[in-house]
């Protein structure tokens, strides 16, 4: 209230002095910028998303793996993420040799019923298809048959596999390259299974791959050593696009908890002000 008293009195003498004709310019100029200063102080801080514009990545699409179980679940975690502050989101069910059914024709389809089921309930959403690709055994054959669901700019969202020898893993990294996609490295934060970790990250982000934080790593939500490599990542400007990496209610609570979070908002600012996610 007495913010307010002031930033009116201020208003009022700044009124007078027009009036009166009395100030100099260089006098009414600084009142004026005073005055402008304050108001945009007494502005809250957004707790919103919005700064990212798009989640890149989110399992919404129902029963296709550890996403979301049914079609009315989709649509709510859809909502839900809009509320947010996410103006445009991406679907990206695993795909994986275990996961082998996960055919593009297949997420296709079920990603077309998402959609009308989205219209059906009046949500007029930016929602998008792409995938999320584990670098196993069986990706080296979805690669030659050139059947890859990608992220804007041929980006493709990948997963490392724990078990495979750093080795294979540049390999197929470089492989992507020859190919004229851009690898995106999703949650690398959690990569602790690699060899000087911290090193490798840092050398992938030189040849020019992105990564992929989620949002929850910065809360502890994957445990203190991941939240530690994120903080790290964010210090040392490692990441390319923070995401919700959405499942289910659970963790879309979470996701709106985070946002109480300074390093959370800290971080969605300084995604924010390089254009936002992609």
């Amino acid at each position: 209230m007495l913010k307010k008293n002031y930033i009116c009195s201020r208003q009022c003498f700044v009124v007078r002095l027009l009036i009166r004709g009395t100030p100099s310019s260089a006098h009414l100029v600084s009142l004026i910028l005073a005055i402008m200063l304050t108001l945009f102080r007494s502005k809250p801080e957004p707790r919103t998303f919005e700064p990212l514009i798009t989640d890149i990545h989110a399992h919404l699409l129902p029963g296709l793996d550890n996403g979301s179980e049914n079609m009315p679940e989709a649509v709510s975690l859809a909502n839900g993420l809009r509320n947010l502050g996410f103006s445009r989101l991406y679907c990206t069910p695993h795909v994986s040799k275990s996961l082998s059914r996960n055919t593009t024709d297949k997420l296709a389809a079920v990603f077309e019923e998402f959609r009308r089921s989205l219209s059906a309930a009046g949500l007029t959403m930016d929602v998008s298809l792409a995938a999320e690709y584990l670098l196993d055994e069986g990706f080296e054959d979805l690669l030659e048959a050139n059947s890859l669901l990608c992220l804007p700019g041929k980006r493709l969202l990948v997963e490392l596999q724990p078990n495979r020898a750093e080795v294979d893993l540049r390999t197929l990294l470089f492989n992507l390259r020859i190919k004229e996609y851009l690898p995106v490295l999703a949650h690398p934060e959690r990569y602790h299974f690699l060899p000087n970790y911290k090193k490798v990250l840092s050398k992938w982000h030189e040849r020019g791959y992105e990564m992929q934080v989620d949002i929850l790593s910065l809360t502890g939500y994957h445990g203190a050593a991941t939240r530690e490599t994120a903080v790290w990542m964010l210090k040392n400007d490692l990441i390319s696009s923070l995401a919700s990496n959405v499942h289910n209610q659970k963790e879309l609570e979470l996701l709106n908890r985070s946002l109480e979070s300074s390093k959370v908002r800290d971080a969605v600012r300084k995604i924010g002000e390089k254009g936002g996610n992609l």
